[in-house]
This record gives structure tokens, C-alpha cells and sequence, in this order.
């Protein structure tokens, strides 16, 4: 709980930690200048306001804003923006008073300011970090195809990247409203930008040990393509490119983790539009997919008209840190193969250079 509000502490404007009864667990510096301590948040809050107070906070916690009537220091009482942000079983609110919103808000800029360029250091350093050491173990890791060094060193050192930019992107979430209002907008969709994509390479690298077992469930392999397809058509879109699917006229059952063999294919579709995307067809891609049934096997098809690859890459393309792309991990491919392995399934590649790649998954039905 201490590591909780030590994050918000020092912010330039009213804070409170409340438990899940609305119990006051901690204030800021800032909020002890204006309001005198209470053990409940609801001593604070005008009589006429309770009740919306409580709705608010334990009724209704999709919204985060509300403006509440809240006793004070210097006045009986005042008008209060209260914003909400629910992390497990506490609730942090942030009073800013609507006599004091621009000022306080300026404020709270340049603090974030300084949070981003002290966060973004930070990453910098511990990305730092974790490559060498991914540098140290690529050679053991690929001769024992121990994924879960790798993925034990991210996760020790994970956190330490993740709280300073969790807490950048509250405050940031919780300012929107007024950048929108200010004509700023672009300048929170920037930062929340940066900050999830630094996320995702921390996910990738959590992700990168040994995928849990697959819990299974039965689906329509048609009803599965056709819903990667809706979710990823409009990425397709934007990088130019056609992602269809041609299904067959006799549907098939499998039995997979729904969620794990979707991360196969968005993996293998991202890939083939990266390709097309470093190929002469990026104006005109396409990226096909398609199922043949053979004895109790099925196989799906993912087919591109991308960059292709030569016989050397195929030979290394599942093989963890394995990569062609500048920026690449070589994580994600090798990740699918395990699945698919869990799965009791096959994954190939088949691909002529310059013109193009099909991958192969096979799953029994």
C-alpha cells in the first residue's frame, strides 16, 4: 500500500488514498494545506453531496469525474472536480478546485514534464540493461531452448519500468478532459502513445518464457478466422494492404486455447504485412487466408505477397532471438512454435525470396 501512494505523494493538488469503505488511508502534502484530517472521505463532503458522493465512488465506478461540494480550511464549502482511479482494492481521488483549475493544471504539466523525461530515462536504462543481458544468454538459451531465463529476467526487472509509467499515465488519463479543452490533445495522445509502447515491448519480454498450457475449448475454426480478420482488418487497411479470408462450405470443430492460437495468427499476419510493407507490392498487399481439411488434421493457410525470405532464413526463423527486422526481438515466432507444439499441431513456412511467404498451421480437429 505505501508503494501505491508514494507515487502520487508529492502531486501539486488535493489527494486522497481511500479503501474500499471510503476510509481515508492517506493524503497528500498539498491536501493537509487545505482540508483538515478525517478518518472518511464523506466528513469532508457537503451533506447535500453525500449521497451522489457515495454512488459515485461504490455504484457507479465506470465514470472518473464529479463535482462535489467539499468542506475546506478557509471556506465552509467549495466546488471540487473529483476524479476517480481504481487500483485494487483502493481508490485514489484527485480534488482539484474549480476556483484554482487552470493554475493547478499548469502545474500538474510541469510535473509531468519532468516525470516523463526522469520515466523515459529510466526505460532507457533498464532496455539497456536487459539487452545485455539478453546478449549474455542468446547462445544458451538458443542450444537449450530455455526461454524461461529470459523470461524470469524481465519479469525481475519489469516493474521497475512499469510503476513510474503507470503513474505518468494517470495523471495523464485524468488531465485529458481539460488538454482536449485547451486544444492539447495531441500532446496526452503522444505520451499515452509512448508510454503503452513501451508497455508492449515489457509484454513481449514477459511472454517470451515457455507459453502456459493450453486450456482448450471447443470453436468453429470458420468463426475464429473470421473474427481475427474483423480484428485486424483495419490495421490491414492502413498499411495499404487486403486481408481476406475464404472459407470453406464444410465448417470444422477444433479443440485449442482460443486465446493463445489467436496470438499465432495476429503474430503471423503482423509479420506478413511488415513484409509486404518492405517489399515492392507495399501499395497493392494482400494477405490471404485459407483451410484444407486432410484426415482428422486441418491446416490453415496464411499466404502474402510480401519481401519473402531465403532458405537461410527459414532454417532460423523459429529459433528463439532469430530476426530480421531492426527492431525486432526474435521472440514472437518462437513463442507460436511452442504453442502450436503444445497444441499437438505443426507450424512451416514455404517462401520464395522477392515473391512472397506462406505459413502452414496445422491443428488436429
Amino acid at each position: 500500500m505505501q508503494a501505491i501512494f508514494n507515487r502520487y505523494e508529492t502531486i501539486p493538488f488535493s489527494y486522497f488514498l481511500l479503501d474500499k469503505n471510503l476510509d481515508v488511508v492517506s493524503v497528500s502534502k498539498h491536501t493537509l494545506k487545505h482540508f483538515h484530517r478525517a478518518e472518511h472521505f464523506l466528513d469532508l463532503v457537503d451533506m447535500g453531496s453525500q449521497r451522489k458522493a457515495r454512488r459515485f465512488l461504490l455504484e457507479t465506478p465506470s465514470l472518473y469525474k464529479i463535482e462535489l461540494n467539499l468542506y475546506t480550511k478557509t471556506n465552509p464549502f467549495s466546488l471540487f472536480d473529483v476524479y476517480a482511479q481504481y487500483e485494487q482494492d483502493y481508490i485514489h481521488l484527485f480534488c482539484i478546485n474549480k476556483d484554482d483549475d487552470l493554475r493547478e493544471i499548469q502545474k500538474v504539466m510541469r510535473a509531468l514534464e519532468l516525470d516523463l523525461m526522469n520515466s523515459n530515462m529510466l526505460l532507457v536504462e533498464k532496455k539497456a540493461e536487459l539487452e545485455k543481458a539478453l546478449q549474455e544468454i542468446r547462445e544458451a538459451a538458443i542450444k537449450n531452448d530455455n526461454l524461461a531465463t529470459v523470461g524470469k529476467l524481465a519479469a525481475s526487472i519489469a516493474h521497475e519500468i512499469r510503476n513510474p509509467l503507470t503513474t505518468v499515465k494517470g495523471f495523464i488519463q485524468l488531465l485529458k478532459p481539460h488538454l482536449v479543452a485547451m486544444g492539447k490533445e495531441e500532446y496526452a495522445n503522444i505520451a499515452i502513445d509512448e508510454i503503452d509502447r513501451a508497455n508492449d515491448i515489457i509484454y513481449e519480454f514477459l511472454n517470451a518464457s515457455k507459453p502456459s498450457p493450453p486450456m482448450k475449448q471447443t470453436i468453429s475454426l470458420s468463426k475464429l478466422l473470421n473474427d481475427i480478420v474483423l480484428l485486424y482488418e483495419g490495421e490491414a487497411i492502413m498499411n495499404n494492404c487486403l486481408l481476406s479470408y475464404e472459407s470453406t462450405k464444410h465448417d470444422v470443430l477444433i479443440s485449442v486455447d482460443v486465446k493463445q492460437i489467436k496470438q499465432v495468427l495476429l503474430n503471423v499476419i503482423k509479420n506478413a504485412i511488415d513484409a509486404i510493407l518492405e517489399s515492392h507490392n507495399k501499395q497493392h498487399g494482400q494477405v490471404m487466408l485459407y483451410t484444407i481439411q486432410h484426415d482428422r488434421h486441418v491446416t490453415i493457410y496464411i499466404q502474402d505477397n510480401g519481401k519473402g525470405m531465403s532458405e537461410e532464413v527459414i532454417q532460423k526463423l523459429f529459433m528463439p532471438f532469430f530476426t530480421t527486422k531492426a527492431k525486432g526481438t526474435g521472440i514472437g515466432l518462437s513463442v507460436c512454435a511452442k504453442i502450436i507444439e503444445a497444441h499437438e499441431g505443426e507450424i512451416e513456412v514455404e517462401s520464395v525470396d522477392g515473391k512472397g511467404s506462406t505459413f502452414k498451421i496445422t491443428l488436429p480437429l
